[in-house]
């Protein structure tokens, strides 16, 4: 059920590692390692469960410098990195994941270290709506998932990849005015 619950979320079991673990506490979590210059710093358990209260489990070490697929950040390359909130949605994209709405210093930081092209996509909901603010204010561009979607993977479930990149590029906003207008029309 866990393979499936991966393979529903068109998330590609071959491409990326997982980990599934017996104990009661891990019984029904998929569980996502989290590498820097290929060592493990972090891991996230994901629920299947749609009821589960508490959606994830996290390494208890600290995540303030942690993002998934952080090697991204270095990696020489033109084109843009996409910049989500969760893991499932930086997947498909090769992207980085910040792990929630809020930057902590610390990834700060080792965004503006960075010499690629950040592009943040934007959650439609509330948190969403102070992601793009910050993000927009630090320098960064955003986007948002198509029409018909909440966010990437969801897109991808519903419209595959390749259509899922061409709407979020044409979905970066051109000025300031314009990125006020999409964070207005798409946060709720």
């Amino acid at each position: 059920k866990l393979v499936k619950y991966l393979m529903d979320r068109k998330i590609d079991i071959d491409k990326f590692p997982f980990y599934f673990c017996m104990s009661e506490r891990m019984m029904n979590r998929v569980i996502i390692p989290f590498y820097r210059n290929g060592q493990l710093i972090y891991w996230q358990a994901r629920s299947i469960l749609p009821t589960e209260k508490k959606r994830y489990d996290n390494s208890p070490n600290s995540r303030d410098a942690v993002m998934y697929n952080m090697d991204k950040l270095t990696q020489y390359t033109d084109l843009p990195l996409f910049c989500t909130e969760g893991v499932f949605d930086a997947m498909p994209l090769d992207g980085i994941a910040t792990l929630g709405s809020k930057l902590t210093e610390a990834q700060k930081i080792l965004l503006a270290k960075s010499p690629r092209r950040k592009i943040f996509v934007i959650d439609k909901d509330k948190n969403g709506r102070h992601m793009a603010e910050e993000v927009l204010s630090l320098g960064y561009e955003i986007t948002f998932a198509p029409e018909g979607a909440t966010d990437v993977n969801k897109s991808v479930q519903r419209f595959g990849i390749i259509w899922t990149v061409h709407e979020l590029m044409k979905n970066i906003p051109k000025n300031a005015d314009d990125a006020r207008v999409k964070i207005n029309l798409n946060c709720i």
